[in-house]
């Protein structure tokens, strides 16, 4: 990994599946302090590189998130203290398979506005998700379980 991408990760809230007409399918990696930035690789390898500069074990975070929630998939992901990601859709699929999956840094989140489905981050950008409103509210449910369950330990 170049020191130029591992800065945009350590900078990054939010990592949002996205396609570009040019590039095809790339990672959107929306910044704490506002902003946002295209990178060309997919979202499952962009959490994991996170994971790693964390010094994490993707596995047994999903392992260990999987155990509190009870959820197979779709569970949120405790990095560390104030980087719990909440998986969130956010494009639709081109083809059969394709994953749509985002996270967004539940400490980086002003609010969710359901009206218009967007979360507004601190920086003030919004993201714009697809699924229901009870499904959003399970998800950040899950985020404090999974909160404050690790943060007792």
């Amino acid at each position: 990994m170049n020191s130029e991408y591992l800065k945009k990760l350590n900078n990054g809230c939010a990592f949002m599946p996205y396609y570009i007409s040019s590039m095809g399918k790339v990672t959107r990696i929306f910044y704490k302090d506002g902003g946002y930035e295209d990178v060309g690789y997919s979202v499952r390898k962009v959490i994991n590189d996170y994971c790693a500069i964390n010094l994490r074990c993707i596995k047994s975070i999903k392992k260990l998130c999987r155990n509190i929630t009870g959820r197979k998939t779709l569970m949120p992901l405790y990095i560390m203290e104030n980087a719990t990601l909440i998986p969130v859709k956010t494009i639709k699929p081109v083809i059969k398979g394709d994953n749509c999956i985002g996270y967004i840094n539940m400490a980086y989140v002003f609010n969710v506005d359901f009206t218009k489905s967007d979360f507004i981050l601190n920086s003030g950008c919004s993201i714009h998700f697809l699924e229901n409103r009870e499904t959003i509210k399970k998800r950040i449910a899950d985020c404090t379980i999974i909160d404050r369950r690790l943060m007792s330990i």
